[in-house]
């Protein structure tokens, strides 16, 4: 494994809270994963996984390397964090000319320039960049560096689509070099777009997303559920007559207009209902909210994921295995693969 973490403990010296307890996992190369975790979870891997806690030393190898070889450790690890840092006074290709030099880089800077798509301001004061362009600047200074294994921060975070396209090309050929890829993000969205394996990481430990189910496999999980909880029958919405949907908040019951909805969300057992800028707890399962909302314009487009298609924009396809749905807000759904086709047929797109 060239990246293994092995039952990583963390407590909070100030007021002795466990905040990581027997964290493991390994990324092999030509492989990446995604962690969905709040800012403190995220932050603090990044900081472990930098080498600036030294109690977490002995649970973190990559490339057989413990933080603490500081040389051999650094040489194989590189991070594209959130915010990147740039010479305000040195140009696009001054930074690469620089990097290039420093790691004693074989790669070649035009090359990385046109994947990604800074050579028509190559030339360009990074002080005059949009935020936009400096993280592709930061993923052509990541290319040179060639390490082994990286490690993503927020990486689609308030970039424009034009680059977020690039990201994804820059992921693709990153996995064909071998290259072993941790993505942290906040977004469960972001995590299930950009990896195929994705975990929810909380104080209970690392949870699977499930990104993809096939027909039999959903079979099997119901018929498991029915077993014990007796057969799913169709829950009497009678709101829907109204065209409402309820949620609830504390001890309230919300009526919300079907219209309203963007999409609904299951993690970890439960359903968050998105309206506007802020989600609500559902009351009913997903299994429920699909059978009930299914002819009220509503599509399974993942396993976690019920969505309005009044609300739908667009359709992108990031990679061959990777889709998302763009909302009317720009939000975006992630889309399985098997549901694609399903889609398609209903859109009457060929």
């Amino acid at each position: 494994m060239s990246l293994f973490v092995n039952e990583l403990n963390y407590i909070d010296d100030k007021d002795k809270t466990t905040v990581l307890e027997k964290l493991s996992f390994s990324i092999s190369p030509g492989k990446s994963l995604a962690i969905s975790s709040n800012v403190t979870h995220r932050q603090l891997l990044i900081k472990i996984l930098e080498g600036r806690v030294r109690s977490a030393n002995k649970h973190i190898l990559v490339n057989n390397y413990h933080p603490g070889n500081t040389i051999q450790y650094r040489s194989s690890i590189s991070f594209y964090y959130e915010h990147p840092y740039t010479y305000d006074r040195l140009n696009i290709l001054d930074h690469l000319t620089f990097y290039k030099k420093l790691y004693n880089s074989s790669k070649s800077i035009p090359d990385i320039l046109e994947i990604t798509q800074l050579n028509e301001i190559a030339k360009k004061r990074t002080n005059k960049l949009d935020h936009s362009q400096k993280k592709r600047l930061q993923l052509a200074i990541l290319i040179l560096q060639n390490t082994q294994v990286i490690v993503f921060d927020e990486p689609d975070q308030n970039i424009d689509q034009y680059t977020k396209n690039i990201l994804f090309k820059v992921i693709e050929l990153l996995l064909k070099e071998e290259k072993c890829l941790l993505i942290l993000t906040g977004s469960m969205e972001s995590a299930i777009t950009l990896s195929e394996e994705c975990y929810v990481l909380s104080s209970l430990g690392l949870t699977l997303i499930n990104t993809e189910v096939e027909d039999e496999d959903e079979k099997a999980i119901i018929e498991e559920e029915n077993k014990v909880n007796g057969p799913e029958e169709r829950p009497a919405f009678s709101p829907l007559e109204l065209n409402k949907v309820v949620a609830k908040l504390e001890r309230n019951l919300i009526l919300l207009d079907i219209d309203e909805v963007k999409f609904f969300e299951s993690a970890s057992g439960n359903v968050q209902i998105h309206v506007a800028d802020t989600m609500l707890p559902g009351l009913y399962t997903m299994n429920e909210y699909e059978a009930t909302l299914q002819d009220r314009h509503f599509f399974r487009c993942h396993r976690s994921y019920l969505v309005n298609l009044k609300k739908v924009r667009e359709i992108v396809t990031w990679t061959r295995n990777s889709f998302s749905l763009v909302l009317d807000d720009r939000t975006e759904v992630p889309l399985s693969k098997n549901k694609i086709h399903v889609l398609k047929e209903m859109l009457g797109i060929k």
